[in-house]
């Protein structure tokens, strides 16, 4: 079986990026955060930071982001660097970190008794020094 033609390998396990234009676009709008605590690791440590690309909430959103990393803010102004899954109108946020000290997140579409989803940042990256 076929898989086409591959692109040119280079030596070593990194291949510059020289477009700027490609540079600019993924990061046209771009928000950094720093991590705070645990629930993420390995994917990002304490301290490290985070670039972020703003989303619309909406059906198709929520659908496309199900499953990634992602900033989710509630109506409180608190914020979450998590997995999301949807449930119905529920948004779980899972935590990485499988060491139980760091507890998912319930967040919800409709009101009811959890705090409401009031923005949504998808994680484009994990910078693993200062900027």
């Amino acid at each position: 079986m076929s898989i086409g033609t591959l692109p040119p390998v280079e030596p070593g396990e990194v291949t510059p990026l020289d477009d700027a234009q490609t540079i600019a676009d993924a990061l046209d709008g771009a928000r950094l955060f720093k991590v705070s605590g645990r629930s993420m690791e390995p994917i990002a440590l304490e301290d490290q930071f985070v670039i972020t690309r703003a989303e619309t909430i909406n059906e198709t959103t929520l659908a496309r982001l199900e499953g990634g990393l992602v900033i989710a803010i509630d109506e409180t102004g608190a914020k979450y660097f998590k997995r999301l899954r949807r449930f119905g109108d529920l948004i779980i946020l899972e935590s990485v970190n499988s060491d139980a000290s760091t507890r998912s997140e319930l967040l919800s579409l409709g009101g009811g008794d959890h705090p409401g989803l009031a923005n949504l940042l998808s994680v484009a990256g994990v910078l693993f020094d200062e900027p």
